[in-house]
C-alpha cells in the first residue's frame, strides 16, 4: 500500500512537472505585447541543403545511385546546348564521365559550350521521356531527348555561371 502511494505521487508530481514545463514553453512562444516581438506570421521555406556539393566528374557519378531525388549542386563546363531548356555538362578536361544532361525551365540563352557552370538540382538516375514531359508540363522533341531515355539527369532549379573556375 505504501509503495503504490509512493507511485501514485511520484507520477502526480511528473506530470505537475510536465504541465509546468509545457506551459513555459507555450508562454515562451507567445508574442510580447510590449515588444511584439514573436515568430514571424509566415517564417520563409527552408531548402534543404545539397548533399553533392561538388565538381562534376566521376565521383559524382559514382555516387548517383544514391543522390536520386536529392538536392545537389555541381559544376563543371557546358559540353553542348541540346534545346532551348537543356543542356549537356561536362567534367572537367582529364575526367572519365560522360556528359549529363541538364533540364532547365529558365533562360539558357547566354549558354556557350566550354562555359563553366554551376548547377542547382534535383538528381534523378533514370529520364523518362513521358514523365519529365509531365513534369514540366509540355512535350519535348522524341528526336532531341530519346537518346538520353534512361540515362541520369538533373532537373535544375539554378543555372549560373561558374566565375571562380576562371580564376
Amino acid at each position: 500500500m505504501v509503495h503504490q502511494d509512493a507511485t501514485r505521487a511520484a507520477r502526480t508530481g511528473l506530470m505537475v512537472l510536465a504541465g509546468a514545463v509545457l506551459a513555459g514553453v507555450l508562454v515562451g512562444c507567445a508574442p510580447d505585447p510590449q515588444s511584439g516581438s514573436g515568430p514571424p506570421a509566415s517564417a520563409p521555406a527552408t531548402v534543404a541543403p545539397p548533399v553533392f556539393d561538388g565538381p562534376f566528374g566521376p565521383d559524382f557519378t559514382e555516387r548517383m545511385d544514391s543522390l536520386e531525388g536529392q538536392t545537389v549542386k555541381v559544376s563543371g563546363r557546358v559540353d553542348a546546348v541540346v534545346d532551348p531548356t537543356a543542356f549537356t555538362i561536362r567534367a572537367e578536361e582529364g575526367q572519365p564521365t560522360e556528359p549529363l544532361l541538364v533540364i532547365y525551365d529558365g533562360d539558357l540563352a547566354d549558354l556557350e559550350p566550354g562555359q563553366p557552370i554551376r548547377v542547382s538540382g534535383i538528381a534523378h538516375t533514370v529520364f523518362d521521356l513521358p514523365f519529365v514531359e509531365q513534369d514540366l508540363g509540355r512535350e519535348l522533341d522524341d528526336n532531341v531527348f530519346g537518346p538520353w531515355d534512361h540515362e541520369p539527369y538533373i532537373k535544375a532549379s539554378e543555372v549560373e555561371a561558374d566565375v571562380r573556375a576562371n580564376e
